[in-house]
């Protein structure tokens, strides 16, 4: 009896051998980046209450209640 896939088989075998991966190190120290956080109080200038001057002039850009 003759084996048809023998020349697969061999072929296959090669291909496992030669496509060997090198262990890669885990943890090393180089590796560990470290991320700082801004502080979260930070204020913002979309974050300021309205003074009065600009609250007066809010009430004009308001839409007006009648219909047309």
């Amino acid at each position: 009896m003759v084996d048809r896939n023998a020349a697969f088989r061999q072929h296959f075998l090669k291909v496992a051998i030669a496509d060997r991966i090198a262990t890669i190190p885990a943890h090393r120290p180089q590796d560990h980046i470290t991320l700082e956080m801004a502080p979260l109080e930070i204020r913002h200038r979309s974050v300021r209450p309205i003074s009065a001057k600009h609250a007066q002039a809010s009430r004009f850009l308001q839409q007006s209640p009648h219909e047309y």
